[in-house]
């Protein structure tokens, strides 16, 4: 039995994709892109300006700047099973909405940052907001809405990394043409203001809205309602436990695989422009 809460919002997934004849599941992957487009550009692919700009600006050397990304980074590993967990336990939406609070506050704290040890401190809590709400979130919420065709929608909600880092330039002319403590500041007024209008159209799963993953149609006679974490498992999938995942060598191949590129990858992001 659907909350009364829950009902706006099922009769919302319902109309809007009825409306415009698109699966609802479509609509959250523009979302997706979008939000991790602004997590890619602020956070990932535009790492470099800012190590220039403190360099320029304090005069701290490429070593120590590069400490508080490392750490961050250490950061991210460590809350990396306790975010997953997170997501799954309270859910997308909510996740996003303070995942990306905190990055916007996060920002906000860097255009005062006066000290290295500041900077230290407020790049953590931008590490934490982009971890709470960005990759892990995402990709979870396609994995919900998408089964067979998982592969292209989370190629999709991807390409928002991408497009981030074609959008680097534009940070780039800001902190040249303002400063970076204008540009930071700017960037956590944006956050904040886009946050809210994006995270309310999020919706965690499909089935809570009648909705089955892909746009399939329900069974005959059946209405799905508000279903645990294991509904969104199709029955041609095989169900692990988190135990049973662990002693898989899948799982750790996968584990290393993304381990090793992930590092090269942020590695040059931080490093390339100021090259």
């Amino acid at each position: 039995m659907p909350s009364r809460a829950g009902v706006p919002q099922r009769q919302f997934v319902s109309l809007f994709g009825r409306a415009r004849g698109v699966f609802y599941g479509w609509w959250l992957l523009g979302v997706a892109a979008s939000l991790l487009t602004l997590m890619s550009l602020t956070v990932f692919q535009g790492l470099g300006t800012f190590l220039v700009a403190l360099q320029n600006q304090f005069g701290w050397s490429r070593t120590a700047l590069s400490g508080a990304f490392s750490l961050a980074r250490a950061e991210g590993a460590i809350l990396g099973p306790i975010e997953g967990f997170l997501v799954d336990k309270v859910g997308t939406r909510r996740m996003v909405l303070i995942g990306y609070t905190i990055l916007g506050l996060g920002f906000l704290l860097f255009s005062f940052v006066q000290e290295l040890w500041q900077f230290y401190g407020v790049f953590l809590v931008i590490t934490l907001g982009s971890g709470l709400g960005g990759w892990l979130a995402m990709i979870s919420m396609v994995n919900n809405w998408f089964s067979r065709r998982r592969a292209f929608a989370m190629a999709v909600a991807m390409s928002g990394i991408h497009l981030g880092g074609m959008l680097v330039p534009l940070v780039a002319f800001g902190i040249e043409s303002h400063g970076f403590r204008v540009t930071t500041f700017g960037i956590g007024v944006f956050i904040l203001a886009v946050v809210l209008p994006l995270s309310r159209l999020i919706r965690n799963r499909p089935e809570e809205y009648g909705l089955r993953p892909d746009g399939d149609s329900a069974a005959p006679g059946s209405e799905q309602g508000p279903t645990t974490a294991d509904s969104a498992v199709t029955a041609s999938e095989p169900a692990f436990t988190v135990r049973q995942a662990l002693r898989t060598q899948a799982f750790w191949v996968l584990t290393v695989a993304q381990l090793s590129s992930s590092v090269s990858i942020v590695t040059l992001a931080l490093h390339l422009v100021p090259k």
